[in-house]
């Protein structure tokens, strides 16, 4: 199907519809809660947020954009079938929004997914060119395996190194694991309130495509484990980068 060639038909009780051009039947809706809801989180240093979210952090635009709303949800219809449905985790004062990766003990994207195929085309078609820088940061801390064979693949084989898949609060990393953690660096942003520092510091993340910066402000309540799962997030896409490579050339050996 591809993310490409939609069309916005309409927009009505705070809703927006758009069809697919070569095969209509296939449609896509962006629902808006009501706006008198008090049960959303409105600041991303909220409580409720924090390291469940780690990846938003990994954006500069939060350190002075804070906002933070999930009150939107995208949906993908076949004809009247619903075939993909998620909040929209909007942030940079609604220029960046983000269909939140899967989430079973640490987030991942499967690229042939309805999930990453809706990921993708928000960046595409909602946030257009606003937040390109938004969408390669997510990408530096959350993997994206081709398929969930892969990833089968890659969790039995870093577990095996000392990385066990079970609740987060419980892991204990050993062996190689472990170690790829304690050397796995991100920087701390502290030029909160610098009105030179966005720009600089969003100027080095393009320049240097392995950086990460957490932008969690200093008061936030969950910085730590924030900072804890941005390194692990940023180690898994390092050492998945690294496996695929490996995996490569012992096939090309082998054959």
């Amino acid at each position: 199907m591809g993310i490409g060639r939609w069309k916005n038909e309409q927009v009505w009780n705070k809703s927006v519809f758009l069809f697919y051009k070569p095969d209509p039947d296939f449609t896509i809706y962006f629902l808006r809660k009501p706006d008198d809801e008090n049960n959303f989180s409105k600041d991303i240093n909220d409580d409720a947020i924090g390291s469940l979210s780690y990846y938003l952090f990994a954006f500069c635009n939060v350190s002075f954009h804070t906002d933070y709303s999930s009150r939107e949800e995208v949906i993908l219809y076949y004809r009247e079938v619903p075939l993909f449905s998620a909040p929209l985790e909007c942030v940079d004062e609604g220029r960046t929004s983000l269909v939140p990766p899967e989430f079973v003990t640490d987030p991942y994207y499967i690229s042939d997914s309805f999930r990453y195929l809706m990921f993708e085309f928000v960046f595409q078609h909602r946030c257009r060119n606003y937040s390109g820088e938004a969408k390669e940061m997510f990408r530096r801390v959350i993997p994206v395996y081709k398929s969930e064979q892969e990833r089968d693949e890659f969790e039995n084989y870093i577990e095996q190194k000392g990385f066990p898949h079970y609740a987060i609060g419980k892991r204990k990393l050993s062996g190689e694991a472990l170690k790829r953690f304690e050397f796995t660096e991100i920087g701390i942003y502290k030029a909160f309130g610098d009105p030179a520092a966005p720009e600089q510091i969003a100027t080095e993340l393009k320049g240097k495509p392995y950086l990460v910066v957490c932008f969690a402000h200093p008061d936030n309540k969950d910085l730590t484990g924030i900072v804890k799962a941005l390194r692990t997030g940023k180690m898994l896409v390092d050492w998945l980068d690294e496996w695929r490579k490996y995996t490569i050339e012992d096939n090309n050996y082998q054959l």
